[in-house]
This record gives structure tokens, C-alpha cells and sequence, in this order.
């Protein structure tokens, strides 16, 4: 009688453990693409974030100059933005309208000729 008990718990746990197995194998997996075989591709520059106060603006340059905290040395910094007919504005709505002392967020890319470029530029009054 034990042992016909135990033979029955046995198959209750194996009964029930293929029941899990099946019920999380629900026949999708995951495909990670090999992006080695696109080579047409164009790479995209990567994007950063920086946030700080106005110093100057030179619109005749496309230039902004914010001053910004700079975490590896721990100081404050003046950076210098490049801007392009495809920066976006929030709350300006062109270079023109920004002016030293507004708080500024920036979202930017840096070329190949480590010139900083701003993508967006958001501006807190």
C-alpha cells in the first residue's frame, strides 16, 4: 500500500511538472537578426542628453554655449552646441528666441569631428 502510494504521488508530480513545461513552451522564440549581413546600413550617431543655463547665443555662427555640470571633473563648464536647420525647439521657436540666463535641456550628437550637434533643444523660463 506504500508503495502504490508513493508509485501514484510520483506520477502526480511527473504529471504535473509536464504540465508546466508545456504550458510555458507556447511555440514563439525569440530571433535576435545578425546585423552583420546589412552592411548598407547607415550607422547612426549615438545621443546624449546635457542640461544647463544659456551663457551666449550666436546666431550668426548657429552656436549656443550653455554652462554645464561636468561630472568627470566635478565643475561646472562652458560647451559650445552646434545648431542645424534640423534642431527642434521646445518652448523657442528658433536659436533667435533663446537668450543668456534661459535654463536649457539639449539632446545632441557628436560627429566624427567631435562637433557637438544639438538635435533638440528645450528651453525653461
Amino acid at each position: 500500500m506504500k508503495r502504490l502510494s508513493m508509485l501514484v504521488l510520483v506520477g502526480m508530480v511527473l504529471a504535473l511538472s509536464a504540465g508546466m513545461v508545456s504550458a510555458q513552451d507556447d511555440g514563439t522564440s525569440i530571433v535576435t537578426p545578425d546585423i552583420s549581413e546589412a552592411p548598407d546600413m547607415p550607422m547612426m550617431a549615438e545621443g546624449d542628453y546635457s542640461y544647463g543655463s544659456v551663457v551666449a547665443v550666436d546666431s550668426a555662427s548657429n552656436r549656443i554655449t550653455i554652462s554645464e555640470y561636468n561630472y568627470e571633473n566635478d565643475s561646472e563648464s562652458n560647451v559650445t552646441y552646434s545648431v542645424d536647420i534640423n534642431t527642434k525647439y521646445e518652448n523657442a521657436g528658433s536659436l533667435n528666441e533663446i537668450q543668456a540666463g534661459d535654463d536649457v535641456d539639449i539632446d545632441y550628437t557628436v560627429g566624427g569631428d567631435n562637433v557637438r550637434t544639438a538635435t533638440a533643444i528645450s528651453v525653461y523660463r
